[in-house]
């Protein structure tokens, strides 16, 4: 599962949520954080997996897809 987000800062609470969550960032197991997001090639849209253990921190309402639409992924030139 992938969650949509309409900007960056709510994918990056996500990710703070999930890493908290976990104990993370963790010099032993050298995990830094969950994921870092990634954003839509032309809208202000970011996009964060959503793994089984972090499905919990998703925020109320959060658009989720099973995969990305091909307008996330531009044409190569």
């Amino acid at each position: 599962m992938i969650a949509i987000f309409t900007n960056e800062q709510a994918a990056l609470e996500f990710d703070a949520a999930v890493s908290a969550a976990m104990g993370w960032p963790d010099a032993e197991t050298k995990t830094e954080r969950y994921a870092v997001p990634r954003q839509h090639p032309t809208e202000n849209k970011w996009c964060m997996p959503v793994a089984d253990y972090a499905a919990a921190h998703l925020p109320e309402g959060a658009e989720t897809v099973e995969e990305l639409p091909p307008d996330w992924f531009p044409p190569m030139p």
